[in-house]
């Protein structure tokens, strides 16, 4: 297999929906203190773990103390920073929102007919890619996709695809971004893997992906026959 050339197109199409989000209340279930101004505060956990609010939060404390078992976590810090550190834990300890991912993978050429597409939204992506790249023709490879949570922190996913060396999705920092307008996006790094006996990285990228909005990448010159894959990603926050 010739050398790969990586090229990288972003396109995206931005689709946002407005967010309603309840106010999380934070309501201590203990609390010790003494005449130096330190207090110990004991709190209940309802979404995050204690260690996600240790690692987090521990600029504000001095000492914590938690069970793994439990969703109790107990911090000692000084009064003056209770106000600050309890609104942290308002904003942290939320339910963590359903974050899905689908990954198109496309072979496009130069010449030939394209495939009929159900989707109307990745047709008519895949049509102004057409266009703006001069292919002539894209058969939809395969479809993968994959579900985690805000907050994730890296994973993978085997691509669906007919290639004889089959591909991985990388993924990592998947996060939910949300401007000032209440329209969202998913900040995330990926990249491509090759396996098999050509075991190589095709490409990699850290980009924002708008809600129910997709992404355009592409590998050029898959195998002999001057073809290029084009991956399609989109974003769904449930």
């Amino acid at each position: 297999m010739k050398k790969m050339l990586v090229v990288l197109i972003v396109l995206l199409v931005l689709i946002a929906l407005p967010i309603h989000a309840e106010e999380q209340k934070v309501a201590p279930a203990a609390e010790t203190q003494n005449e130096t101004g330190v207090v110990t505060r004991t709190y209940t956990l309802r979404y995050v773990s204690p260690e996600f609010i240790r690692e987090a939060l521990r600029v504000y404390f001095m000492n914590c103390s938690f069970s793994r078992e439990s969703n109790l976590i107990s911090v000692v810090l000084e009064k003056s920073k209770v106000a600050q550190f309890e609104e942290q834990l308002r904003k942290l300890d939320v339910e963590k929102k359903v974050i899905t991912l689908r990954v198109f993978t496309v072979i496009a050429g130069k010449e030939g007919t394209s495939d009929a597409i159900e989707n109307k939204d990745l047709k008519r992506v895949l049509a102004e890619v057409s266009n703006l790249l001069n292919f002539k023709s894209y058969v939809l490879d395969g479809a993968s996709a994959i579900t985690v949570r805000d907050g994730a922190d890296f994973g993978r996913l085997a691509l669906s695809t007919s290639l004889s060396e089959g591909l991985r999705f990388d993924y990592k920092g998947v996060t939910i971004l949300t401007a000032n307008s209440g329209k969202r996006s998913v900040k995330l790094g990926f990249s491509v893997q090759q396996q098999g006996g050509g075991k190589q990285e095709l490409l990699s990228a850290e980009t924002e992906i708008a809600e129910d909005g997709y992404l355009v990448a592409g590998v050029s010159r898959i195998g002999n026959e001057g073809k290029s894959l084009v991956l399609v990603i989109n974003t769904e926050i449930k």
